[in-house]
């Protein structure tokens, strides 16, 4: 069974802005002109991921488990991520790209969060170079994960997710 990668849906990520309800339209037009946020749109790129994950049927054990990673490690990366950037499920595939699983919803916070969440767990701190080179463009998931097991790091991790 072929996998296939997360991936933007231009046609859907269109047609859901161009579909505003008339409010929505009014509250986009007046933010213009206030600094407060009266109206956000959601990053272009998140809704399409955000079906693609919900008609993924589970988390594809065959698939990271020819990887050689650690299941265990990229099972509680994953539930991490899913926890942090608030996804549907944690069903991602080694080469779902990284990038458009750190689409934020709202703010940076939820991404940052993620970056402090792998420091506790992992025992390793990284610089914002370093996020940057593990999130460079092209890099999947399960280089993500690798070059993260790559820099040496000492503490085991446990899962402790919901099931």
């Amino acid at each position: 069974m072929k996998l296939a990668p997360l991936r933007i849906d231009s046609q859907a990520e269109d047609a859901l802005r161009a579909n505003l309800p008339s409010h929505r339209r009014l509250l986009k037009w007046l933010s213009q002109y206030s600094p407060l946020l009266i109206y956000y749109e959601v990053p272009y790129g998140r809704r399409s991921v955000e079906v693609q994950l919900k008609g993924r049927s589970g988390f594809p054990v065959d698939a990271w488990g020819f990887t050689g990673l650690p299941l265990t490690t990229v099972d509680e990366l994953c539930h991490l991520l899913q926890q942090r950037m608030n996804w549907p499920n944690a069903n991602f595939y080694p080469c779902d790209p990284i990038r458009l699983l750190l689409l934020e919803e709202y703010d940076e916070f939820a991404s940052l969060q993620f970056f402090i969440d792998v420091r506790d767990r992992l025992g390793t701190t990284l610089s914002n170079s370093e996020i940057q080179e593990l999130c460079r463009e092209g890099q999947t998931l399960e280089g993500f994960v690798r070059d993260l097991l790559a820099r040496n790091l000492q503490k085991p991790i446990i899962a402790h997710h919901p099931s």
